[in-house]
């Protein structure tokens, strides 16, 4: 126990001393360490692929050509290429700076960075190789009995479901929608009011702190999915103000340039700041399953795929949170059932209900006492997949 002291970076640690959990937090530090490698070898990549245009002046006075205007200057190929150069209309051109004349430069990649992208490339297919061997030797019952058998089910989408429900133990599937950052926040259009927490679209009793309708001006509140951007600069660009009051107690926040002292939810002071919000949950869990809903199950995925196209239909903004959404659902189903041998339906009004889906029949990966114990419930429908 001691030896891990240093290796398992979590406020759960001291507290959850779970064998599966000490291997979620081993799977999640290689899981962002797997991404952030992607990402840095994606933008590398698409730099060998692009060029710059720049005019310069004798005083030395740099005019980028933005990309819509570079054929103006420019003949490009087929292969995106740069052929020749439209002299007469360069001539006419002057710095925007000093208003002296301009000749073209265009800057190509050196041919030294290829190799090293390459290079690169291959460690990101070593670290999803190492994924996948950390997977198959975990033989952890939700990936071996069902993300092994659904397309579109990457590496990355695997570790992002599993890491997330054993590191959260969530008790309940609002409260790993919340770890994840699945959940929804409350925001008022018309008073600026944004609640990170009590926001319920169905109900409303503010003597419980559950609300639907705005507690300060009384506006239907909208619902809005947590992001980084959102957090950062989204709030403050919506209600065009450059500061925010924050509640000492609750998560509330007020944006609007009148004075507000008291938090209209609990009561408490109202602070005014101008930082941008903290984020309340774990971006990388959300990364990585949106990555792989968009990337993997949308493109190549069997039934899910097919969810996916069915939330398409109904909103294309929305349907790959959505399916994300449902798969995190059926994670956290699954693991229930799996590990303790509950069954738990995440929806009371099961007109509604989607059960858990595999591309292979389930009979031929869940273990035979698994199927003896659900042939005994009410609910036995969790396994037929759509």
């Amino acid at each position: 126990m001691n030896g891990f002291v240093n290796v398992f970076e979590s406020p759960y640690y001291e507290k959850v001393q779970d064998v599966d959990f000490q291997r979620a937090i081993v799977l999640r530090r290689l899981l962002r360490l797997y991404m952030k490698y992607n990402i840095y070898v994606n933008v590398q990549r698409s730099k060998l692929t692009t060029w710059d245009l720049v005019l310069i002046c004798p005083n030395g006075h740099w005019n980028v050509v933005a990309k819509d205007e570079v054929e103006k200057y420019v003949t490009v190929d087929k292969s995106g290429k740069v052929v020749g150069i439209k002299e007469d209309v360069v001539k006419r051109e002057r710095c925007r700076i000093c208003g002296l004349p301009v000749k073209p430069y265009v800057y190509h990649p050196p041919d030294f960075v290829e190799p090293i992208v390459r290079k690169l490339e291959k460690s990101v297919e070593d670290l999803r190789q190492a994924l996948i061997a950390y997977l198959e030797a975990w033989r952890h019952p939700l990936y071996m009995y069902w993300l092994k058998h659904v397309k579109g089910v990457v590496p990355l989408g695997a570790s992002a479901i599993l890491t997330s429900i054993e590191i959260s133990k969530a008790p309940k599937l609002s409260k790993l929608y919340r770890f994840t950052g699945f959940h929804v926040i409350g925001v008022c259009p018309k008073c600026g009011l944004v609640m990170l927490k009590n926001y319920s679209p169905n109900i409303h009793q503010p003597e419980k702190r559950t609300y639907k309708y705005c507690p300060r001006c009384g506006a239907q509140l909208v619902g809005k999915f947590p992001s980084k951007k959102l957090y950062a600069i989204g709030f403050f660009n919506m209600f065009k103000v450059k500061y925010y009051y924050a509640c000492t107690r609750c998560p509330t926040y007020v944006f609007t340039e009148d004075e507000v002292r008291k938090c209209p939810v609990c009561g408490a002071e109202m602070v005014k700041k101008i930082e941008a919000l903290k984020l309340d949950y774990d971006p990388i869990y959300k990364t990585a399953l949106l990555t792989c809903v968009k990337n993997a199950v949308a493109r190549v995925g069997g039934k899910y795929k097919e969810l996916y196209n069915k939330f398409k239909q109904e909103d294309p903004k929305d349907a790959h949170i959505r399916t994300a959404k449902i798969m995190l659902a059926h994670g956290w189903q699954l693991w229930n059932l799996f590990k303790f041998n509950r069954i738990e339906v995440p929806v009371t009004n099961l007109s509604k209900y989607i059960p858990p889906m595999w591309d292979v029949e389930p009979k031929r990966v869940i273990p035979e006492e698994i199927l003896k114990r659900l042939e005994k419930e009410k609910d036995k429908k969790i396994l037929i997949p759509l």
